[in-house]
């Protein structure tokens, strides 16, 4: 015996009657992995011990500064780059581009960015002894799988991002 067929009366796809069955504190929802969202950035912010006690320590306008940054991160390179909104797309941000982001001035973003190097939060990628680009250590934040090379070079630092410590 078929069951029941329902139709969807705007687009008349036939719709599949399921049966689910749940306990009283879930939440059933429906997936569909047509509509996924493919520009979604994630960035995996550590937790570990070192690290807890570096977010610990960074004033409200640095942590403000720090997470401002983070959805303008490129794929494992952390440079901090346009989203074609602010900037090119993928081209590296000045400082000005930046402040704008922040939502600071020159001067706080000076003051900030000195402080942030100097707790190696931050730091910057050199081409021919000038900055070039702006990144996030990936001790404290990664927009990927693994950092580069060359972002590993900048912090001179081993890292094995599978091996968090154990939360407090």
């Amino acid at each position: 015996m078929d069951a029941p067929k329902h139709v969807d009366s705007e687009t008349g796809e036939i719709l599949e009657p399921v049966l689910v069955h749940k306990r009283s504190n879930e939440i059933v929802r429906v997936f569909d992995p047509g509509n996924s969202k493919k520009n979604i950035r994630h960035v995996k912010l550590r937790v570990a011990r070192k690290q807890k006690r570096v977010y610990e320590k960074l004033t409200i306008e640095e942590r403000g500064f720090l997470f401002s940054m983070l959805p303008y991160l490129e794929w494992e390179t952390n440079i901090v780059v346009g989203d074609g909104i602010i900037e090119e797309k993928n081209k590296p941000l000045n400082f000005s581009k930046i402040e704008k982001v922040a939502g600071i001035s020159k001067p706080t973003r000076i003051k900030i960015v000195e402080s942030l190097v100097e707790k190696k939060v931050i730091g910057f990628i050199e081409v021919r002894r000038k900055r070039a680009a702006i990144v996030i250590n990936p001790q404290y934040a990664l927009r990927g799988v693994k950092p580069d090379d060359a972002l590993r070079q900048v912090f001179d630092f081993e890292l094995d991002l599978e091996e968090d410590e154990e939360p407090d």
